[in-house]
């Protein structure tokens, strides 16, 4: 039973380091960061203008419940890591039956969405999304290095 404890204490606390949605983000990077994204999607996946004009409501519609799902399962990571030593064995079993729950939501919301996106663009386009997603992510982590290197004493000027 400890040894399951441990690992799913580390696993929530790797998703806890993890940056997520409810941190105060200034209004001018949201605005630059959806900019970003729109530009990166639409290039990416070569929207049309009527493609755009359907996939980016159900896109954004797909990220906020994905965002809420995160964000229950950051909680409850948050929760073990404050509690980790005053809760029982059935306690944190439950948390970890409830983080393990929250992915398998983002699973069905995934399929949920999989389909809608079926329904806005061709076909050819939807599973370009979801490799688009992945090349956002590392582009935004690129920039935030060269971000840090250029700041740092030592980093590039």
């Amino acid at each position: 039973m400890k040894r399951i404890r441990s690992i799913i204490l580390v696993i929530l606390l790797v998703a806890h380091a993890m940056p997520g949605p409810s941190q105060e983000i200034p209004r001018s990077a949201l605005e630059r960061f959806n900019a970003q994204r729109i530009a990166f999607f639409t290039e990416r996946l070569r929207l049309t203008p009527e493609e755009s004009q359907k996939f980016w409501p159900v896109y954004n519609e797909y990220q906020d419940e994905k965002n809420k799902i995160i964000e229950r399962r950051r909680e409850l990571t948050r929760n073990l890591i404050q509690n980790q030593r005053t809760l029982s064995d059935n306690e944190v079993e439950e948390l970890g039956d409830n983080y393990v729950a929250t992915m398998i939501e983002e699973a069905e919301l995934l399929t949920t969405y999989h389909a809608r996106f079926k329904e806005v663009l061709p076909i050819g386009k939807v599973p370009r999304i979801y490799y688009t997603e992945n090349q956002f992510k590392t582009y935004l982590l690129r920039q935030i290095q060269q971000s840090q290197q250029r700041r740092s004493p030592g980093g590039i000027q």
